[in-house]
């Protein structure tokens, strides 16, 4: 009786191991998703930063150092400019990168993919400071069909008024035909993406964002595979460690075989006597034996 409730402790000892193990992977998953949502949080706030704060600007009137940005052997490049400081201070350097290289700068390389005589209608900034958008003439539009020139083009545009105005989120806008009609988007007009604008800036390929959030999602998927496969591997090596475990049928109790001890030298008992099966019974007739 001993060895039966020893057997059966290890018979439900293992069952309870298998019954856990779903609770185990729900906590891993619930792990994994807390840790995803973290991850994109972080990400989006780090994308979408904090509020910058008003730059410090001088008087109107005084001048101040500027930077607008050409090109020079392939690359972005910082140019120096002596703006008007002030609320204008953005503007006065926008109309400075619209004015191109000077020649001395044409002359070290510089270059500009704005076409010529694009201008600067007026620009907006939203209450908070969260985004600064500036609207040029339709001479921008000469662009359409090159998207490489294109790209950098407004590649200049938003990295200058991103130095300018110390605000991340930069739009660029194209002048209605007719009044009253709103502006249209110079990305969505030019046939290029912010996203692909920002890589051009930043010097990376568009596919670095999206490589990065498939390796946070292989991680998260990565996790809970490996706990599966660590649960499965202590399940197996449990069994493996009671290998004579009788385990029960559910609902029912684990029930040894009986064995008889006999005696020595006792005598077997009779076998049973042997009956004829009925099927072969029920072909032939009856004897008067038989009843």
């Amino acid at each position: 009786m001993k060895s039966r409730d020893h057997r059966f402790r290890n018979g439900s000892k293992g069952r309870s191991c298998v019954n856990r193990l779903p609770a185990v992977l729900a906590t891993a998953a619930g792990v994994c998703l807390f840790l995803l949502a973290l991850l994109l949080g972080l990400e989006g706030a780090r994308a979408q930063g904090e509020t910058p704060p008003v730059p410090e600007t001088p008087g109107e009137g005084v001048s101040q150092a500027g930077q607008v940005y050409f090109y020079l052997e392939g690359k972005l490049s910082p140019v120096s400019r002596e703006v008007a400081g002030g609320p204008q201070a953005v503007e006065f350097t926008v109309m400075e990168l619209l004015n191109g290289p000077k020649e001395e700068e044409k002359a070290q390389g510089y270059v500009t993919y704005i076409p010529e005589g694009v201008k600067l209608q007026y620009t907006t900034v939203k209450q908070d400071r969260s985004e600064y958008s500036v609207n040029l003439s339709r001479e921008l539009l000469q662009l359409s069909g090159d998207r490489e020139r294109a790209l950098k083009a407004l590649a200049q545009v938003v990295k200058t008024v991103r130095d300018a105005s110390q605000i991340e989120k930069i739009g660029v806008t194209v002048a209605a035909e007719e009044s009253g009609v709103q502006p249209a988007d110079a990305f969505q007009a030019l046939g290029v993406s912010p996203r692909d604008v920002e890589a051009e800036i930043s010097g990376t390929s568009p596919s670095g964002g999206s490589s990065r959030l498939w390796l946070v999602l292989l991680l998260a998927l990565g996790i809970p595979l490996l706990v599966l496969i660590a649960a499965l591997a202590f399940i197996l090596r449990k069994r493996a460690s009671n290998p004579g475990e009788v385990r029960p049928v559910v609902g029912t109790a684990a029930r040894p075989a009986l064995r008889v001890k006999r005696r020595r030298g006792a005598t077997p008992p009779p076998p049973a006597p042997w009956k004829e099966p009925r099927s072969r019974r029920k072909g032939r007739k009856r004897g008067k034996h038989e009843k």
